[in-house]
């Protein structure tokens, strides 16, 4: 049981550590197409400005703006492709994150804390920290990223290609993690 517990321990954090190196990884391969969705809106936005009709500086005929219109529109569907390939990346992650977490918890329930041989792993050593802490960071760090990702998926699922004001909070859903990175960094 003990060796079960300890397995179960280690593979968690070893799982983490691959986790928040793949994250950082792909919330870096998110930004281009996030910076490419917030340029085409803005193109979409001038494109559409009905005030520029007027303008001789942009006199375009309606079918070439149409036309203009639907480039945009595609090239924005192409980058919201990416970036839901992103996110569908992302929650396997947290999933495979919460499969390890079940695993540890029921390694720790089957254990009795109390016997003497478990007086290491449950207090620690100068090397470890005391299974509290260590079963504390794995639900910390458990929740951390399934409540990114959750916030991730929500900005994902208001996206509104016609206001700024979702992509903009899309943006901010992915760098919240880069504010936050230097919690998880710590347990390491």
């Amino acid at each position: 049981m003990e060796k079960q517990l300890h397995k179960s321990v280690v593979g968690y954090f070893l799982h983490l550590s691959k986790i928040s190196e793949k994250w950082n990884v792909l919330v870096q391969s998110a930004e281009r197409p996030l910076n490419n969705l917030k340029n085409q809106e803005e193109q979409l936005r001038m494109v559409s400005d009905c005030s520029l009709d007027n303008a001789d500086l942009f006199s375009i005929d309606s079918t070439l703006r149409g036309k203009l219109i639907f480039k945009i529109n595609v090239c924005m569907e192409d980058e919201i492709a990416l970036i839901s390939e992103i996110d569908s990346q992302l929650n396997n992650l947290v999933q495979g994150l919460r499969n390890k977490f079940t695993l540890l918890e029921a390694a720790r329930s089957e254990v009795n804390i109390n016997a003497e041989e478990m007086e290491e792993l449950v207090s620690g050593s100068p090397y470890r920290p005391g299974l509290d802490l260590l079963m504390k960071w794995a639900i910390d760090s458990t929740n951390y990223y399934s409540e990114l990702y959750s916030f991730i998926n929500a900005s994902l699922r208001s996206l509104d290609c016609k206001k700024e004001k979702t992509i903009v909070n899309l943006i901010k859903a992915f760098e919240q993690h880069k504010n936050t990175q230097a919690k998880i960094d710590d347990h390491f």
